[in-house]
């Protein structure tokens, strides 16, 4: 007869993770990258929680699910929070039709959810939304990607970019590979100075030590970018690679831009601050950013947040956005579907008067 129990995570787990998460994902990713992303956050290591499966026999027990926190570090003003983000959650498929993992889950949370102020997830099918319900989630906001057009061909680039990815022909690569570049080390655009960093050049540059503590006290609930949080999840991440602008004006302020090394002429903003975010320099100082990624060889850049931020920026601030003309259908077809941020208070962040809503929200988080 079978048995199941849970447990938190043991010295020497991280293989039996790591192999039960690249099958049922179909993934390879090593032991290390599994490293970085669960012991090496500046927020500390993340909450590690197992699933077993033993028998009668007494041959040992089987790791057969997983439940993962993240611990991602935000502020509130000058207040300093760490909020826990769910990731890389499964169950083996041979025991997803026994319904352990939610009654399991009950009993991992009751554990953790005093370490953190909040709990979120970033994204999830149908069911992990109800799941996230069932335990007090709400999903208030929801995800807005904005694309702009910065070149000439930017709709046609669009166009290829889009088909190909839905007919899975071609990589587009084949066709844009040439046109992308690390663009100008530093260019000048309405007054703003956009300078090029690549990821050991922003480790030493002291901009990036000085920058959030300097305008962190001006932003409502957002995750932090103390230099410990951007060298983590950027500058030393071994899944990616970015390219982080420093935008300086006298007259509107400074400014951290990181971005995906372009591909197939489009170029992703992982995330976006500034030193006055509610005024025209916010959007300002993306309008340098955009041509800084045109100089760069980039027909189209893209820049993720939640419509509250949105709201709470100002709205006015993204009249830029590309209207892409007859690719409005694309986007009706789901290109941009809705896609909910499920969000969870915790005692401590009631305490301290926090809400769920009124967030500043870029891909940082992810």
């Amino acid at each position: 007869m079978q048995s199941y129990s849970f447990r938190s995570y043991e010295q020497g787990d991280e293989h039996s993770i790591n192999d039960l998460f690249n099958y049922i994902t179909g993934a390879n990713r090593p032991v290390s990258q599994y490293g970085w992303q669960w012991f090496q956050a500046p927020g500390g290591r993340g909450e590690i929680w197992l699933i077993e499966c033993g028998s009668d026999s007494g041959a040992g027990k089987t790791l057969i699910g997983h439940h993962g926190i993240m611990p991602v570090r935000f502020s509130n003003g000058s207040e300093s929070l760490l909020f826990g983000k769910t990731e890389n959650t499964f169950v083996h498929p041979a025991y997803r039709t026994k319904i352990l993992y939610p009654r399991f889950e009950q009993r991992f949370r009751k554990l953790y959810e005093p370490r953190f102020h909040c709990l979120f997830s970033t994204t999830g099918p149908g069911d992990a939304l109800r799941q996230r319900q069932a335990h007090g989630y709400t999903a208030k906001a929801l995800w807005v990607k904005f694309v702009w057009g910065t070149r000439p061909l930017s709709n046609a680039a669009f166009m290829v970019a889009y088909l190909s990815r839905k007919m899975k022909a071609y990589k587009p690569g084949t066709l844009f590979s040439r046109l992308a570049k690390t663009g100008p080390a530093q260019s000048r655009h309405a007054g703003v100075t956009v300078c090029r960093h690549s990821s050991d050049e922003a480790r030493e540059a002291n901009i990036f030590h000085q920058f959030w503590p300097m305008v962190k006290n001006r932003y409502c609930i957002t995750p932090s970018r103390d230099y410990e949080d951007l060298n983590w999840r950027f500058w030393t991440n071994p899944n990616s690679k970015y390219l982080t602008l420093s935008l300086d004006s006298e007259t509107l302020g400074s400014g951290i831009a990181v971005i995906s090394n372009p591909e197939w002429g489009v170029m992703d903003i992982e995330d976006f601050v500034v030193e006055d975010p509610r005024s025209k320099s916010f959007g300002m100082l993306l309008k340098s950013v955009l041509q800084w990624a045109a100089e760069s060889g980039a027909f189209i850049v893209r820049f993720t947040t939640t419509d509250e931020s949105v709201q709470w920026i100002g709205k006015e601030n993204f009249m830029c956005r590309q209207d892409l003309g007859i690719w409005r259908l694309i986007m009706r077809s789901g290109y941009f579907q809705e896609i909910k941020m499920p969000r969870k208070l915790c005692d401590k962040g009631h305490k301290m008067g926090l809400t769920d809503h009124g967030w500043y929200i870029t891909p940082i988080i992810f």
